[in-house]
């Protein structure tokens, strides 16, 4: 430190003391400023030297001058008396130091002791860097404890931006030999060996990276697991003070970089044998481990092969599937959760229905379809869907597994879900469709102009109708349910059968006005279907016959409208319309090409997204009030190849065949089948139509018989009729949509445990204006900060049992807040998209007596 600094302190130290006076005491251990000292003018400060043997007389000397004198008292050197005369002076004195390291912990705002300074010694690689001071004086505004100085050192050489422990190691491990040669530079290496086995327990090879990385991931591990399981491989060694601080680690690491976790975490399950190091641990003992993805993958397995078995338990996978997708992996085995669920959600349908119940009437099994049952429909599409992406991308090998449940869900969807509900519903509706062609007492696809588009055009400017081809019901469930939660508008979901045969040229005329509406042996071969003796087989055509009941009538295809056209040109298309048909075919084209069939579910999933966004573009740019979609038909669908006996031979129809298909029949008046269901079809030709039972397909040659209609299974005959309507804000019938809310099922007063498992209860089920939601859920101080580790709960099941929409949640303190005494929390859970916090209970912090603390101080 140069004079000029000198003289600038010692001046400010003596300004400070004002008119009372007083002692500072400068202290030059290695004598550097010797020649200096006696020379300074400070101004009204007397400056007084001691020299070595005359103690005594400097003190008479003190102890005579007036109060409030200042005196600058210099000592220098090393005293060779045995008795210092001036000890009691320099205890009551200002302290005063000019030397480097002084200077610096001046400037750092820490204690001078020797401790501090030896600690400052260990960092003066370090020190030597530029904006060095800046750093460290931004980590911490004082340091009081050589601990505080290290760690802030090796967190400003790591590149941490913070001098938190688990900050420390994270950048450690993330940086790999490259931090580890700046911190040797730096002459840290020895504060982070010690860092490392005060925290994580780690006594091996500072130079094996591996090795390191391997032992905190492994302790991080043990935190999760029950006392016993692996331990010879898992956290040998290591307290409990170690293994949550590990698991902090291993959390804060994938807050800041899961790619690089995921990496490392896949390679050290790999070196560490994890697979192995678990053995026959169940899935109790493992629920709640999240450290290392193959832990998934082997929970993942075990319960596939439950699915699969005929005894297992699908309430008890539910709840697996509710913990492990929400914890640290369960993004990267999402297919494989969201397939457990849904083939777990068909066993406990399968459970608590029975279909085959005898003596029902038709319109019973239709309104239980409607109102229950095409849920197993949605179930079997979303495992489906799940399962062909397992299938896509193998993660750890888990479609070898996953096949097996294929099967097992297969059998059940089709040998029992489809083949009983069948045989119920066409033993309901043989005799109607044997007498008039249709199931009396259920609403009637062509009566659907008259029904509902009549009204539309009369309640409002226009009469939106979007006509989806093959939206069966469940698709259209999940359509009115988005379209509840995604907009301001209520929608009511009915449904009427379909024209016979279920195909898009029957009942794509069903849906459009007619004074006649009749079956007939086309000209050039085949079944035509004529609407006021016309066909209408094209957009335009359909348009003509629009335009005989509603003169400005507009009939288009959605990607014309919606892609072929901006606002303006949408709006020129339009015009003065009173009803407009969209015709929308992302189902039927896909399905319907035997190179394309499997692929019919990600069409239903597109399709759902198509025709909310249409709905949406329709409110937003035409202001529309209302707005219809239905569609031709349905489908069924099965993805495992029928067996022989599940076919019938096309023989079997004896009489003049006018049209055949896997699903139907068509033939001239008089023919007959021993085997199929005929129905009467209208017009004047009088033909009859001839069904299979159940999902029996016809024998044809060629491929593509996974995804068929025509037939009258529910699936191919309900066709949804989707009413929505939009309201303002504040208008009647308008309601606010809201995210599911949680509440605490656990009683949660006070808590010793540093780690504790806690049930929260999704209040609603989720549907209609009840969206899905997200919540972190923690523990919070008074001033908000979280003093836990943070779960996820995901609000989403739509289950009308509360008992199923009850989730579990693993908190663990934090080692580095520990708990005040009687100090205020509260257990909170925040919405990651509204960020709302919603307090669950009060409670109170209170570690057992003797057990050890599970808090780092």
């Amino acid at each position: 430190m140069d004079e000029k600094s000198i003289r600038r302190q010692l001046a400010d130290i003596f300004a400070a003391m004002g008119q009372r006076g007083g002692v500072v005491c400068w202290r030059d251990a290695a004598g550097e400023f010797e020649d200096l000292a006696p020379d300074l003018e400070l101004g009204g400060v007397e400056v007084l030297r001691e020299v070595p043997g005359e103690g005594f007389l400097l003190k008479r000397r003190l102890n005579a001058l007036p109060l409030g004198s200042r005196v600058l008292l210099y000592r220098g050197g090393n005293q060779a008396s045995s008795f210092d005369w001036l000890a009691d002076v320099e205890a009551l004195a200002v302290p005063f130091s000019a030397d480097y390291a002084s200077a610096l912990l001046r400037d750092l705002n820490a204690t001078d002791t020797p401790q501090m300074r030896e600690a400052l010694d260990a960092c003066r690689g370090l020190l030597a860097g530029k904006r060095i001071l800046s750093k460290l004086t931004a980590l911490s505004e004082a340091y009081h404890t050589p601990q505080q100085l290290l760690r802030a050192a090796l967190a400003v050489c790591l590149g941490s931006a913070s001098s938190d422990a688990s900050s420390i190691v994270v950048a450690r491990l993330r940086g790999g030999e490259k931090v580890r040669g700046a911190v040797e530079r730096a002459g840290l290496a020895d504060a982070l060996a010690v860092l490392l086995l005060d925290c994580c327990g780690y006594v091996g090879d500072r130079s094996d990276e591996d090795a390191l990385l391997d032992h905190v991931l492994a302790v991080a591990a043990s935190s999760t697991l029950p006392i016993g399981v692996a331990g010879v491989r898992l956290g040998r060694d290591v307290d409990e003070v170690q293994r949550h601080f590990c698991h902090e680690v291993f959390e804060r690491w994938l807050l800041e970089d899961r790619v690089g976790l995921r990496s490392a975490c896949v390679e050290s399950e790999e070196r560490l044998g994890i697979r192995d190091a678990l053995g026959e641990a169940g899935t109790g003992a493992l629920l709640w481990c999240d450290v290392f993805p193959i832990v998934d993958a082997v929970l993942l397995g075990e319960c596939l092969a439950e699915l699969a078995s005929p005894d297992c338990d699908p309430a008890a996978l539910l709840s697996v599937a509710d913990v492990r997708s929400c914890l640290a992996w369960g993004d990267e085995f999402d297919a494989c959760y969201r397939g457990l669920v849904a083939g777990s959600s068909l066993r406990i349908f399968q459970d608590t229905h029975r279909v085959a119940e005898p003596g029902s009437v038709a319109d019973d099994v239709w309104n239980e379809y409607l109102s229950e049952w095409h849920a197993a429909d949605r179930w079997y599409r979303e495992f489906r869907a799940a399962a062909d992406e397992v299938a896509a991308k193998s993660p750890y090998g888990l479609d070898v597994p996953f096949g097996g449940v294929v099967d097992a869900i297969e059998n059940l969807y089709k040998e029992w879900y489809l083949r009983v509900l069948n045989v119920r519903w066409c033993s309901c509706i043989e005799a109607d469709l044997g007498r008039g062609g249709e199931v009396e007492g259920i609403a009637r696809q062509v009566d659907f102009y008259q029904a509902e588009v009549e009204g539309a055009a009369n309640r409002c400017k226009r009469a939106w109708v979007i006509v989806s081809d093959a939206l069966r019901y469940e698709v259209g469930a999940e359509l009115a349910d988005r379209l509840k939660a995604g907009t301001r508008g209520s929608v009511d979901l009915a449904a009427v059968q379909a024209a016979l045969p279920t195909k898009t040229k029957v009942g794509m005329p069903a849906l459009l006005p007619h004074g006649s509406f009749a079956a007939s042996a086309g000209l050039r071969g085949g079944l035509a279907v004529l609407v006021d003796g016309a066909e209408t087989r094209t957009t335009l055509s359909r348009q003509a016959a629009l335009r005989r009941y509603s003169s400005d009538a507009v009939a288009v295809r959605h990607d014309d409208f919606v892609f072929g056209n901006d606002r303006a040109g949408r709006r020129d298309l339009v015009g003065d319309a009173e009803v407009v048909y969209i015709y929308h075919n992302a189902i039927d084209a896909v399905g319907d090409s035997a190179q394309t069939e499997r692929k019919v579910f990600g069409a239903c999933a597109d399709t759902v997204s198509e025709l909310e966004d249409l709905v949406k573009l329709l409110v937003r740019e035409f202001r529309a009030s209302e707005v219809l979609v239905t569609a031709d038909h349905g489908f069924l669908y099965t993805a495992k190849p029928l067996g022989q006996s599940e076919h019938v031979g096309g023989d079997s129809v004896d009489g003049r065949v006018v049209e055949a298909s896997r699903r139907y029949v068509v033939a001239h008046g008089g023919a007959s089948s021993e085997l199929l269901v005929p129905a009467r079809l209208p017009g004047k030709e009088g033909l009859v139509a001839f069904f299979p039972r159940e999902c029996v397909r016809l024998r044809m040659p060629g491929d593509g018989e996974n995804y068929v209609h025509g037939g009258i299974s529910l699936q191919e005959m309900c066709v949804p009729v989707l009413r929505f309507k939009n309201h303002r804000a504040g208008s009647k019938g308008y309601v606010e949509a809201a995210e599911a809310s949680l509440s605490l099922v656990t009683q949660l007063g006070t808590v010793t445990a540093p780690t504790f498992v806690i049930e929260l209860l999704q209040d609603e089920a989720v549907g209609g204006k009840v969206l899905p939601a997200d919540y972190e859920v923690y523990v919070a101080d008074a001033a908000g900060g979280r003093v836990t580790s943070t779960a996820l709960v995901r609000a989403s099941s739509r289950c009308t049992d509360p008992s199923a929409r009850v989730h579990r949640a693993r908190l663990r303190f934090l080692s580095t807040v520990p708990p005040k005494e009687g100090g205020d929390y509260s257990l909170v859970a925040r919405s990651t998209s509204s960020h709302d916090v919603t307090v669950l209970c009060e409670l109170v912090v209170r570690p057992e007596a003797g057990a050890p603390s599970p808090w780092l101080v």
